[in-house]
């Protein structure tokens, strides 16, 4: 019988850039210890920045006071981030960029994070009020 060790933990950040660095690393290291390899790293470095970014200057307005709540799971060659805010939360239903309704470059303003988030991801959910989203990334080597 083969045991895969599931790592689950959670991290609350206040709204603050400059902590996102922290978990990042955090994250990170935990991946590299479960075996990830550096593509599946690095798209989920990517991913996470971009999410807790829009997380604390868009769901939580910068406000230092209001919190952002990071869960992740790490088991069995797949890594699943929530990251959830204060925030009033976005229309990702209505999201172009999100649908596939619009032709989108990347070279556009808006909404170059979560083309990208998209495009590097396993899958990425969002929670009904928009204000959670679930990524999930495949370790590539496997």
């Amino acid at each position: 019988m083969v045991e895969t060790k599931t790592s689950a933990k959670q991290i609350t950040i206040c709204s603050d850039i400059s902590k996102i660095q922290s978990v990042r690393q955090a994250i990170l290291a935990e991946m590299s210890d479960a075996g990830f390899d550096e593509e599946s790293k690095m798209a989920v470095a990517v991913a996470l920045d971009e999410c807790l970014t829009n997380a604390i200057k868009h769901g939580n307005k910068n406000n230092r006071k209001l919190t952002v709540d990071i869960n992740y799971k790490i088991a069995a060659g797949r890594v699943e981030i929530s990251i959830t805010d204060q925030g009033r939360g976005f229309n990702w239903r209505a999201n172009k960029h999100l649908s596939g309704s619009e032709e989108f470059t990347g070279y556009e303003i808006g909404g170059r994070g979560l083309f990208m988030i998209n495009n590097m991801m396993t899958s990425v959910d969002y929670n009904d009020a928009g204000n959670q989203v679930t990524i999930v990334k495949a370790n590539s080597a496997e």
